[in-house]
């Protein structure tokens, strides 16, 4: 199975999260792609990169325009599991294939199974420096990125159809938000497995 980071870790804010981007209405309460659905969050305002039925992707400043906070899911293929390996060992391999050296230095990785409705997933805590990020400023200084994601076999089609759902941040050392995992947690306590059906989306029994 190919398991992918969130958006921060490929893409970044390339010119600040929340300027250049539509901003998430402050009356959404809850965001939904094909078989995830999950909180908006509260702590607005967030831009709105992308939105379509298979991914979605906000993001809002943190300090500074190098700094950010990112909430993104996304569906992807998922082919059967190698043999003798589980999701969580999957997880855990291609997360630091993934944030690999030099570029990164990995600081924690924990991979848990959790179960979400009838999903059984893997939630990964990760925490890695990042020795080449690509920020607005170019100023070449190590940052921290700090994620936390569910990535889930979706149970209508779990030979077929993934999601993850993620919560991470990128900033400098000693800006990190003491409040992170408190967020974070959150939104996965949020996180409802909706049906996938020939692509439209119908609440699972």
């Amino acid at each position: 199975m190919r398991i992918k980071l969130p958006c921060l870790l490929l893409l970044g804010c390339l010119s600040g999260c929340g300027a250049s981007f539509p901003t998430l209405p402050a009356d959404v309460k809850e965001i939904s792609i094909d078989g995830v659905a999950f909180a908006a969050p509260a702590d607005g305002p967030w831009g709105v990169s992308l939105h379509n039925a298979y991914a979605i992707n906000l993001g809002k400043d943190g300090k500074n325009s190098d700094e950010s906070t990112i909430i993104d899911a996304f569906d992807f293929r998922a082919p059967a599991l190698e043999p003798g390996k589980d999701l969580v060992a999957t997880t855990r391999e291609q997360e630091e294939a993934d944030t690999s050296a030099p570029r990164f230095v990995m600081k924690l990785h924990d991979v848990q199974a959790v179960t979400i409705g009838k999903a059984t997933c893997a939630r990964s805590h990760m925490v890695a420096e990042d020795h080449a990020p690509q920020v607005p400023s170019h100023a070449g200084k190590m940052m921290i990125l700090e994620v936390l994601s569910l990535n889930c076999p979706h149970p209508d089609h779990p030979d077929l159809v993934a999601f993850n759902v993620g919560y991470s941040e990128r900033y400098y050392p000693g800006d990190e938000d003491p409040d992170f995992m408190q967020k974070a947690m959150a939104l996965m306590d949020s996180v409802r497995v909706i049906g996938w059906v020939d692509g439209h989306k119908k609440d699972a029994p």
